[in-house]
């Protein structure tokens, strides 16, 4: 690091120390994050993924080889006092505060090789006290890193103690505790959770242990890892790359499912009121299952589902009342999910008492017949619920029950007991640890190997049944014949981007040191404070009174109403969180920390947000208001929630890659054979020659027409509209498929063909969709709907069905019953070639389900989000590299843009939303001159002022306006020291937000000047890199003169592509050198060795009339292309605002 970036963290742990006038507690949280933020910069180039704030301080320390373990020691201490920080003693806190950035201090110097400076030296202590020792017998549960392996032990580091503990772990004690089967499967620096430990002659000895605990499997994949023929952990394997068909015992366990929350909720449905209201929620699947098409297969599905529906109300009414004592509807919880970091573990229950000493488990199919006992992975199941109970959440085994209810038996068979079987629960925690090494093995060294050597016969027992030699092997054999059958550059293909959805699947679960808070195990490896800091979190919540639990028709709690909490002046970062997301509800004491792993948690989407409440719907209504926690001394928190189907879809996506057609694999792997018909003819005129033109090539490309759309070009109102209206009118039975990366475009495309009245199916949820368009919305169609073959004419006779590429591929099965004769795929650019894969290879053998596709984007805008590293998205193998496969980060259609023919290429020129001075340098460097106005009247219209001016704001700007806007815009009781010392400085500038807040006054007195009012979603939209400084924009114009401007659109770049104002104003915000890496992290050349900054790109063509750019060109101008900027945008005159 050099000198620059050592003096910056040795000043602002000065500024830590001279804010003594802030509450200890905000002085602590905003040095810690300074802590952190060190840590992150220097793990930056590490080469492995590191996540959590132990794993970033513990690599540098091993790999650097530390003699002064102290410095190690202490910080470590200081980490787990930090996660703490909440309910931590202010005396305590004050007293070590400055021992602690003495430490950081020592760090900072120890790496850098630079000297603490004398006035920073002079206001720390000058010597560190030892670090404070926890003596006793180790008793409980233990988070360890492996330092060495022996033949009978491990040597470990303790990591919950913050101490420098390196103890043994025995690695067998007896033929019960016996973890030699778990050594190969552990490296070094491996992390361990040790549960229910002894401390016995000096070394540790745990009932359980659990490999990378942070990567939660679900407790099903473990469950389904043993089957009657033979447990092994490789079934994992096949069922996350193998389809699932939409199958009659699928269905009926769905309904089964639903039929029992009936009897919970205390309905006492008539069958066909229910399985109407089954129909209305799965209409898509009945139609598309095949077992269901015919009459005495729909009739043999309803006797066995009304013959469950009785079971179930008697068990209601009988065992679960009489004989288990769960008479009110209060006592017991549906469907609570379970985040268990201490097992490794996430589960969804169907059924739990409010104590949580008894659950419940429905089965819809067989138990084991012969014994009349429970499935082997239903009894698995019911362990792995009965231990997180257990260990997580202090329930006594003694005092628990847990059932199995196989509801397709009588009650008096159906209700079976599940007691714990430890040796059933050592060996489902081995499968478990089995599955997280073998996936992190696929993260990095790829699944060639383990396909190579796939061994069917590890699969079973060894014992010889008509199961395993007519089902399973014959399905093992099957699965491994398609790899095996395919070619090597197929195999190439499908090993090297297994491997990188592999990583990316690990990071979206523990992250990675390129972020803060990445990862959804950031929920317990991030402090409160840092996961409010990013915005990831919402804590303090309370339910509205009245209307907090709203209850549908039938009285079942449907949705939450919670109220934010209010906090009057403070800078709070917004949090991160949209209409439509999916969250994680949970309770917490108020006087610690929120945390999800303490209690139970229930799945939701947000349908409003507003400055003062939060409406949920819950994924699982609730049959009584009791059970939401409102005691005094309670509050709530929502986080984000991981979804792992997503990851399940690209994966299974990829194996059909091999399985599926072999021309649309071979045009794939070589697009150079992508073909063309030329006696293909227009028959409509599309008003101009170019755009005949463009229609007509998208017409005779029969696999890929690629259309390359900058910005401004109208890419869906004149490219999408048009090859769209082509293909209606020139088949009247053909059938087009219209899908976009997000809701956003899916909501401008419904609008499109809403006004020029086309008919449509529109997928997906009404929460992501406009409610202009929730008619459209596929679900609200079929639940109007009484039967399957209505639901099949609906979908045969509407000829266009839009969604996100997302929730088109969770729904292959549908193409099985449905053709389309075209794809029209928008912003593909932003999309990877996995995210493809399920509707490029949609179909049944060599039938494709959609022939042809027309990708629409701009591969200079932004690219996918990838959380990877260049260097491991980056494609090593020749073969792979001759047909343009260099980097598994970029979209498919950049791939397609230098391989397939030229003549299934059309690149729009003509944009119609930049004034040309306002596209000049976007147009002269990144789409070399070629864009062209097209003269509309605002691009032709002459103002008096340059339409592009940059702004100058560095840190010693401090010009009478600033010092003006200062006073007037900061809120009350704020000065520069006060705004920043919750937040590290890095993120926040606030001498440029000041100056943005002065231009946005300019503008609106400008637009009041000639009098037409300010119109909030047209005129203005400010562009900033960073959340914190979205916040400290908004919060500044909230106490402008013009308070209205706090509802103007703030936003990222990222969040920016496909939007336009009349005047963007662009803040660079850095204030360091080493912030200049994020903002140019997009830079590529393109063949025509053009410089390419797809984020300055997009930030550059936002505005139709006007641009302004505020930055410190002491620091941008070290970049060449920022240097080109500002040399060539006209300087603005701060003064001239004054006016």
């Amino acid at each position: 690091m050099s000198t620059v970036l050592a003096s910056y963290y040795y000043q602002e742990i000065l500024n830590q120390l001279l804010r003594v006038n802030l509450p200890i507690h905000e002085r602590c949280k905003s040095g810690y994050l300074l802590f952190q933020e060190f840590l992150r910069e220097e793990t930056s180039d590490a080469g492995v993924y590191l996540s959590g704030t132990f794993s970033k301080l513990h690599y540098l320390f091993q790999e650097s080889k530390a003699s002064d373990e102290q410095i190690y020691v202490g910080l470590n201490d200081y980490r787990v006092r930090m996660e703490g920080l909440s309910g931590a003693n202010e005396n305590v806190l004050q007293a070590d505060f400055p021992y602690d950035m003495l430490r950081l201090a020592r760090m900072v110097s120890w790496r850098t090789k630079v000297q603490i400076p004398v006035q920073l030296k002079d206001r720390l202590p000058q010597l560190l006290p030892e670090v404070r020792r926890r003596k006793g017998r180790f008793v409980g549960d233990f988070r360890v890193v492996v330092l060495e392996k022996h033949e009978d032990y491990l040597l470990v580091f303790c990591v919950n103690e913050g101490l420098e503990q390196k103890v043994r772990l025995r690695s067998r004690t007896d033929d019960k505790n016996d973890f030699t089967a778990l050594l190969p499967l552990l490296k070094k620096n491996s992390n361990l959770n040790l549960v229910d430990t002894r401390w016995v002659d000096e070394a540790l000895e745990p009932t359980l242990i659990v490999l990378e605990p942070d990567y939660l499997i679900p407790v099903t994949t473990v469950a389904n890892c043993f089957q009657a023929t033979g447990v092994c952990s490789q079934y994992d394997v096949v069922n996350r790359l193998q389809p699932v068909p939409v199958t009659s015992a699928i269905l009926l366990g769905h309904l089964a499912g639903q039929m029992l929350d009936e009897e919970l909720h205390g309905y006492e449905s008539s069958y066909p009121d229910t399985a109407r209201r089954f129909f209305a929620q799965n209409a898509v699947q009945c139609y598309t299952c095949t077992e269901l098409a015919s009459n005495e297969g729909r009739r043999d599905f309803h006797i066995n589902a009304q013959s469950q529906q009785l079971h179930l109300r008697s068990m209601v009414q009988h065992q679960l009342r009489n004989d288990l004592h769960l008479n009110a509807l209060s006592d017991v919880l549906l469907e609570p999910t379970f985040f268990c970091e201490l097992l490794g573990l996430q589960g969804r229950m169907d059924l739990l008492s409010r104590d949580f000493t008894t659950v419940i488990e429905q089965k819809s199919g067989k138990m084991d017949e012969w014994t009349r006992r429970a499935q082997l992975s239903h009894n698995i199941q019911l362990q792995l619920y009965r231990a997180i109970l257990h260990f997580n959440h202090k329930v006594r085994f003694n005092d628990m029950r847990a059932y199995l209810l196989y509801s397709k038996y009588s009650p008096e068979y159906g209700l079976m007991r599940i007691e714990t079987i430890m040796d059933y629960l050592r060996e489902a925690l081995q499968i478990r640890n089995e599955i997280v090494a073998r996936e992190l093995l696929f993260s990095t060294e790829g699944i060639a190997d383990y396909l190579d050597h796939f061994d069917i016969d590890s699969f079973t027992d060894g014992g010889a049944s008509k199961l395993w030699s007519s089902y399973k092997r014959p399905a093992l054999e099957s699965f491994i014949g398609v790899y095996r059958r395919s070619n090597e550059l197929a195999r190439s293909y499908f090993n090297r981007f297994h491997r990188f959805l592999s990583l990316e699947r690990r990071l979206g679960m523990v992250g990675n040191q390129q972020r803060e808070c990445s990862g959804f195990a950031s929920a317990w490896n991030a402090t409160f404070e840092e996961k409010q800091e990013v915005g990831d979190i919402i804590a303090n919540l309370s339910f509205a009174e009245p209307g907090g639990c709203v209850c549908n028709e039938d009285g079942a709690v449907e949705s939450l109403c919670l109220k934010l909490p209010q906090t009057e002046n403070q800078l709070i970062i917004a949090p991160n969180f949209r209409e439509g997301d999916i969250v994680v509800l949970y309770s917490y004491d108020q006087h610690f920390a929120p945390d999800m792993r303490k209690g139970l948690v229930f799945r939701a989407t947000i349908i409003a947000i507003s400055s003062e409440k939060i409406m949920l719907q819950l994924r699982a209504p609730q049959t009584n208001s009791v059970v939401f926690d409102t005691r005094p001394g309670r509050l709530w928190a929502i986080e984000k929630d991981f979804m792992d189907s997503a990851s399940t879809s690209l994966f299974r996506g990829l194996f059909s890659f091999l399985s599926g057609s072999e021309h649309r694999r071979e045009v794939l792997l070589n697009p150079s054979l992508s073909l063309v018909d030329e006696t293909q003819v227009l028959v409509l005129d599309h008003q101009d020659d170019e755009r005949n033109m463009m229609v007509l090539k998208a017409k005779q490309a029969r696999d890929f027409f690629l259309l390359v759309g900058p910005p401004g070009t109208g890419k869906t109102s004149f490219g999408l509209m048009s090859i769209l209206r082509e293909e209606l009118a020139s088949d009247v039975d053909c059938n087009v498929l219209l899908a976009a990366y997000t809701n956003r475009a899916v909501d401008e495309i419904c609008s499109k063909l809403a006004k020029d009245e086309i008919d449509f199916l529109r997928v997906g949820n009404k929460h992501n969709c406009d409610p202009l368009y929730h008619q459209y919305l596929l679900e609200h169609k079929v639940s109007q709907l009484s039967d399957v073959n209505k639901v099949g004419e609906l979908i045969r006779s509407t000829r266009i069905l839009v969604g996100t590429v997302a929730s088109l591929s969770g729904m292959t099965a549908l193409f099985m019953r449905k053709r389309f004769s075209l794809a029209i795929v928008d912003e593909a650019s932003q999309l990877l070639e996995p995210h493809l894969l399920p509707l490029l290879m949609a179909g049944e053998n060599e039938e494709l389900a959609i022939r042809r596709f027309v990708l629409i984007g701009d591969h200079k805008q932004l690219p996918a989000v990838v959380q990877q590293t260049p260097q491991d998205s980056r494609v090593s193998e020749e073969e792979l590299k001759t047909i343009g496969l260099d980097d598994c980060r970029k979209s498919l259609f950049e791939r397609l843009y230098h391989s397939v023919p030229k003549c299934c290429i059309h690149e729009f020129t003509k944009q119609g939303r930049m004034h040309p001075e306002v596209a000049e340098f976007a147009n002269k460097q990144f789409y070399n001159g070629q864009l062209q106005a097209c003269g509309l009247q605002h691009q032709v219209l002459a103002i008096p002022q340059p339409r592009v001016l940059f702004y100058t704001c560095t840190p010693s700007s401090d010009s009478d306006l600033l010092s003006v806007t200062s006073r007037k815009s900061c809120p009350k009781n704020s000065d520069t020291k006060t705004q920043q010392a919750g937040i590290p400085s890095a993120k926040l500038n606030l001498d440029e937000a000041q100056l943005i807040v002065h231009l946005a006054e300019h503008i609106y007195k400008e637009i009041q000047h000639r009098g037409v009012p300010f119109d909030l979603d047209k005129e203005l939209g400010i562009i900033v890199p960073y959340r914190h400084q979205i916040t400290m924009v908004r919060s500044l114009l909230q106490t402008s003169a013009y308070p209205v401007l706090a509802n103007v659109t703030i936003d990222t770049v990222e969040r920016f592509q496909g939007s336009e104002k009349n005047v963007i104003i662009y803040g660079f915000t850095v204030s360091r050198p080493s912030q200049l890496s994020f903002l140019c992290d997009s830079q590529f050349i393109d063949q025509q060795g053009l410089l390419i900054d797809r984020k300055l790109n997009v930030a550059l063509t936002r505005a139709r009339e006007r641009t302004l750019l505020v930055g410190n060109p002491e620091i941008l101008e070290s970049v060449p292309l920022f240097a080109k900027l500002i040399a060539e945008v006209p300087r603005g005159d701060i003064g001239k605002l004054k006016t």
